[in-house]
């Protein structure tokens, strides 16, 4: 492997470990752990999804899912609706205090966000993203 790929590798978990770091910052003090965030970003993003949609579009095992699913619901945070079509199919959604947890804590995002923006030049950002972009069309290749 050359150097150069081992030093992008070495920069990318780096990257990683910061981003966890700054998301930790957000949601530990909620009470709520890395994966279940995972999930609750996710029906955020698009609410009443199936169990095993919420493990396939997470990169979790649908065990993993249902059991985050229940602690969750547990607390206050989500709900299951049986669907209209077909009373075997649970979706599960998220309840309103999630979504204003949710709303919360992408308003304390965007502040970190606008920090981290505000000492980069516009050019630093948009070749930041351009590299980036290109990196994941490489590792979205078949042949790799």
């Amino acid at each position: 492997m050359s150097e150069q790929v081992m030093e992008m590798m070495t920069l990318m978990r780096q990257i990683n470990m910061r981003l966890h770091r700054c998301l930790r910052e957000v949601y530990e003090p909620l009470g709520l752990t890395g994966p279940q965030a995972v999930v609750m970003l996710e029906l955020f993003q698009q609410d009443e999804q199936r169990i095993c949609d919420l493990a396939a579009a997470s990169g979790m095992t649908v065990s993993n899912i249902s059991a985050i699913c229940q602690r969750l619901e547990r607390n206050g945070f989500l709900h299951r609706v049986r669907s209209q079509k077909d009373q075997r199919t649970v979706h599960i959604c998220l309840s309103a205090k999630a979504k204003q947890l949710i709303a919360d804590c992408d308003q304390q995002l965007q502040l970190q966000s606008d920090q981290l923006s505000a000492k980069m030049t516009p050019q630093d950002l948009e070749e930041i993203c351009a590299g980036l972009h290109k990196l994941n069309e490489f590792l979205d290749r078949e042949d790799l």
